[in-house]
């Protein structure tokens, strides 16, 4: 009962099991609380945060291909994998926690986006996470970090408000599968794709993370020719090819 009410549990032993970040007796033991406190920007609680602008990462705010990503669900949870399960269980970034975004089959085999290239409202797009494969959602809307076929396995951004323009860091969106219309969802720490509605159960913030000390990522192997991509785990099949066409036609793309 604490997992999911941990309010006067953390009132009491101010901890709540969610890391170091929430436990004052180790923050304090590791001397984490030392020095002088910080002050917080004022805010009138009207538009962003300006706590948020300080801690947004220094680099270019644009989201491109190739770029590194976190997907933080509303709960304040990012979606992580492990092994092949997807789930959304952490506050804190790492490995499992991070995926690359690379485009979609149809894209790359035509040559329309490659590494660098921003990524646009309405872009049909696949995450890589650290496994070498791709998520994936199943025909009854489970999400999965297996080796499926590529249209399970391409998700297409939709930007809250409707706002036609490139992706950015710390923006709002909606994850829709391509093959089934459903969008991206996380209740408690399970993810799955169940709705073709979305609300704030669909909604993610996109964060960019440092490419650095990603051990995994080989974007050298990634979407560098002309050549059928050589990314691991989103290998081309004569099979692929042909339901991709198949859905292009149904899409009229």
């Amino acid at each position: 009962a604490y997992a999911e009410a941990s309010h006067g549990w953390f009132f009491w032993n101010w901890r709540d099991g969610a890391g170091v970040a929430w436990d004052y007796r180790m923050c304090f033991q590791q001397q984490l609380m030392a020095g002088d406190a910080l002050s917080l920007p004022p805010w009138d609680r009207r538009g962003k945060d300006p706590l948020l602008t300080l801690l947004e990462p220094k680099s270019e705010r644009t989201v491109r291909y190739g770029d590194a990503v976190c997907l933080r669900a509303f709960t304040g949870r990012c979606v992580d994998v492990e092994g092949t399960k997807v789930s959304a269980r952490w506050y804190d970034r790492g490995d499992w926690q991070t995926f690359v975004l690379c485009p979609s089959a149809a894209s790359l085999r035509d040559g329309v986006v490659g590494l660098g290239s921003l990524v646009h409202e309405g872009d049909a797009v696949r995450l890589l996470a650290h496994t070498g494969a791709c998520l994936a959602v199943s025909q009854n809307g489970k999400v999965t970090g297996r080796h499926h076929r590529l249209n399970s396995a391409e998700l297409v951004v939709r930007l809250k408000r409707n706002q036609r323009r490139p992706l950015l860091h710390s923006d709002e969106i909606y994850l829709q599968c391509r093959s089934s219309g459903r969008f991206l969802d996380v209740e408690g720490a399970k993810v799955a794709a169940r709705f073709q509605h979305f609300g704030d159960l669909q909604t993610f913030v996109v964060e960019k993370c440092t490419n650095e000390g990603l051990d995994w990522l080989k974007l050298d192997e990634a979407l560098g020719a002309a050549e059928a991509p050589a990314l691991r785990g989103v290998k081309r099949s004569a099979e692929d090819a042909e339901l991709d066409a198949k859905l292009e036609r149904l899409e009229g793309v």
